[in-house]
Formats: structure tokens, C-alpha cells, sequence
């Protein structure tokens, strides 16, 4: 161990791979012991298969040269020459069966096991789709495509992807600064989802006082902008509400797995059915009054931070002079522009989401646009360390052509490096 004393770790293998509950984060169910097998251990080319999907002319000969292609297990949209667009999956996967347990836990000697890890499954023989009826393909984490065996269990919900269609199909011809204003839209369809679920069960059984707070969520959009109240007070709701429901609906035990989880929301907006009505209204106005007060007026900016820094930050007695921004930022858990948080309405710094973007017209090779949530230099005394966080946050970006003509005109520099 650099700068400390060396120690020493044993690590057991078995047929199907490393023994995990050796490691004292992981759990041991009943005393038995747990090992990994993942596609990951096995051979794999994923640089040949991207490199071979740039020559290819057409979709049967991009899903070709992704049979190489093993994790991590990718959602790929294309479109060809000819106009014709796809939506494929890239990995391997076994081909489980019906009686696949989402816990992940199979006997290393059962017979589908044995079975399903025989022959992986690759991006030909995964499903796929080509052309579909709405014009258009769209992929946001979400679960892809149904298929006759299991492709997973941790698929995003489809908020995301559900709201990038809505505005594909309000727009109808889409143009690049649609795709633009898309990428940083922050409304949240789960939000609204799970407001007009609750509304269903609430009519006309909340007090007066909880019902005025009940009123604003029922008028808001769903818009988790900087400046909106309505987002901290929704937030501040679900962390009050979603504890006590899952606790008197006899369900502490989910409850525990999805706090602060992006599956928290859709899972609650299934369960509400748990209590019955007077039940659930009187929850629902405790958690309203509650809520109001923990919010107290804020928008969701001063609570939600866009926070930067160096990794150096995190170093005790100096960090402080490698933390650069603290800004308030719009987006949320579920919308396309995602800025991922805890639940609450304590202050706090967005932590996983949107960090780059991107924007091609595939008809012009010198139509690209890119934008970086910070810089293309980790140097900390680089001039462009930040430089691209203003474009970030005013959606702007930098135009990047592909042609020699088009990058000597848009580029008229020279860097001479000498010997």
C-alpha cells in the first residue's frame, strides 16, 4: 500500500467467479456464500466493435459489428444513408429463463443457469427495433424494449424517455435548437404523475389549511426551474409523506431499499392503493402542513447547488481553495437535463446527471455542437479549466465541423510545437 503498510487479502474462486461475500460489504444470505459471474470476466472487443460501426453502411451491418461488443450493455440509436433509423441493444447477455429471480441469486448448479450461460446473447440476437411508427427513436436509461427472456431488473423509470417524446411529438419536424432547448428541459412527468394519482384519492377529504398548500402541486407543471417554489415543496412532501406511508402500509422494509432512489416516486404512485382513502388523507394533509413549513417559501435554486470542483477538494485543510462554483441549477431525479439529490428540502449539491451534451445533423458533417459541463482541462491555472461553464448554463455551445475547409476556417490558429 503506497505511503502505508502493506496488508494482505485473500481472494477464493470458484467455477462461475470471485467469491463476493468474502468482502465485508456484501452480505452473506443464511451463511452461504455468494459468487459473481459476469460477463465482464469473459473476452470481449468493444473498441473493434465501435471502430467496425463506423464502416458500417446500413443497421443489419451495425448490429453485426456490435456482436463484439460486451459491457457495459449499451442502448445504440442509428440512422443511414437511406433514411432508415434503428434502436439496437449492445452487450452479451445469458439468455435466462421465465424463472429468473430479480434478487440476482441463482444456484451455481442449477440446470437454467448451466443453460442460460452456455450460448450469450449479442446485439444481432438481442431485440431491436427499426423504423418505428411514430418516425422517431428516442433512448433515456430507460427499460428498451420488451423480449421474451429477462434483459434486466435495474432499467431507469421512463419519465425521461416518456418526455422526450411528448416534445418530439408536439413538434413535429424537429431542428437543432429544438434538440438544444430539449436537453435542458426540466420538467418532471413522474412528478405530475404521481401528484394526479394522489389528487384522485384527495378530492375533497384535505382540511382547508393542507388543501391550499395541496392546490399549488395540483396548478404546477411539473417544472423543476431554478426559480419555482413548487419543486422544493413537492420534494419536501414526498421525503414527509413516502416514510410514514410505507411504515402504516406494512411496507418499512421497501421503503428502506428506495429511499433516495430515482424509483422511489413511480414505486409510491403503484403503492398508494395500500391505504384506504380516509387513511391516506389524513397522511397526506400532516405531510402537506409539514412540507410547507420545511420548504418555507425557497425555490428550488437556493436549495438546489450546482457545486464544482477539483478532486483535490475533497483533501482536508486545503480543499476549500478547489471548489469553484456554487450556483443554483433547474432539473431533477427525473427530467431530461437530469441533476440527480436527495429527497428533502435540506440544501444540498446536484450530484450525477447532465455533464456534457452533444448535437449532430447527420446531413452536414461540419453540424456539430458540444458543450462541457466545466472545461477540456483538468488543470485547476488552465484558462480552460471552466471556461465552458457560462455556455453550459445559457445553453449555448461550440460549433465543431469535420471537413478540412470548414476547421481551417473556423479554427485559424497554428500551435508550433519545437523539438
Amino acid at each position: 500500500v503506497r505511503f502505508w503498510f502493506d496488508a494482505k487479502r485473500e481472494v477464493r474462486l470458484s467455477p462461475v467467479g470471485p467469491v463476493i461475500t468474502d468482502a465485508e460489504l456484501v452480505p452473506s444470505p443464511g451463511g452461504r456464500p455468494l459468487a459473481l459471474r459476469w460477463v465482464g470476466h469473459g473476452r470481449s472487443d468493444e473498441v473493434g466493435a465501435l471502430l467496425a460501426a463506423t464502416r458500417a453502411e446500413n443497421g443489419v451491418e451495425f448490429a453485426r459489428a456490435m456482436d463484439g461488443f460486451a459491457v457495459p450493455a449499451q442502448n445504440f440509436l442509428y440512422a443511414d444513408t437511406q433514411g432508415r433509423i434503428g434502436h439496437l441493444l449492445a452487450g452479451k447477455l445469458p439468455r435466462r429463463g421465465p424463472g429468473w429471480r430479480e434478487d440476482f441469486i441463482v444456484a451455481a448448479d442449477a440446470p437454467d443457469s448451466a443453460v442460460a450461460w452456455a450460448t450469450l446473447l449479442s446485439a444481432p440476437q438481442l431485440p431491436s427495433v427499426v423504423d418505428p411508427a411514430e418516425g422517431f427513436v428516442a433512448s433515456a436509461n430507460n427499460r428498451p424494449t420488451e423480449a421474451d427472456f429477462p434483459l434486466g431488473a435495474t432499467f431507469a423509470p421512463d419519465a425521461r424517455v416518456r418526455r422526450l417524446k411528448q416534445l418530439a411529438q408536439e413538434d413535429g419536424r424537429v431542428s437543432v435548437a429544438d434538440m438544444m432547448a430539449w436537453q435542458r428541459d426540466t420538467v418532471s412527468l413522474m412528478a405530475r404523475d404521481l401528484i394526479v394519482e394522489l389528487d384522485s384519492a384527495l378530492t375533497g377529504r384535505l382540511p382547508a389549511d393542507a388543501n391550499a398548500v395541496w392546490t399549488r402541486l395540483t396548478a404546477w407543471d411539473g417544472d423543476y426551474a431554478p426559480e419555482a417554489t413548487e419543486p422544493l415543496l413537492f420534494e419536501a412532501l414526498v421525503a414527509r409523506f413516502a416514510p410514514e406511508f410505507y411504515q402504516r402500509a406494512g411496507l418499512a422494509a421497501e421503503y428502506a431499499l428506495l429511499r433516495d432512489s430515482r424509483f422511489l416516486k413511480e414505486h409510491l404512485r403503484c403503492r398508494l392503493g395500500g391505504l384506504d382513502a380516509a387513511k391516506l388523507a389524513e397522511l397526506a394533509a400532516q405531510a402537506l402542513l409539514a412540507a410547507d413549513e420545511d420548504a418555507d417559501g425557497r425555490t428550488w435554486g437556493e436549495v438546489h447547488r450546482l457545486r464544482l470542483a477539483h478532486p483535490a477538494g475533497r483533501a482536508p485543510l486545503i480543499g476549500d481553495r478547489y471548489r469553484y462554483t456554487d450556483l443554483p441549477v433547474g432539473g431533477g431525479q427525473e427530467t431530461i437535463m437530469k441533476t440527480a439529490h436527495p429527497s428533502g428540502a435540506d440544501e444540498h449539491a446536484a450530484f450525477y446527471g447532465s455533464q456534457a451534451r452533444h448535437v449532430s445533423d447527420l446531413s452536414d458533417p461540419d453540424a456539430n455542437w458540444f458543450v462541457l459541463l466545466g472545461g477540456q482541462d483538468g488543470r485547476p491555472d488552465s484558462a480552460a479549466f471552466l471556461d465552458q461553464v457560462p455556455l453550459w448554463r445559457e445553453g449555448r455551445y461550440i460549433r465543431m465541423p469535420l471537413t478540412d475547409a470548414a476547421i481551417r476556417e473556423r479554427f485559424p490558429y497554428h500551435v508550433m510545437l519545437g523539438e
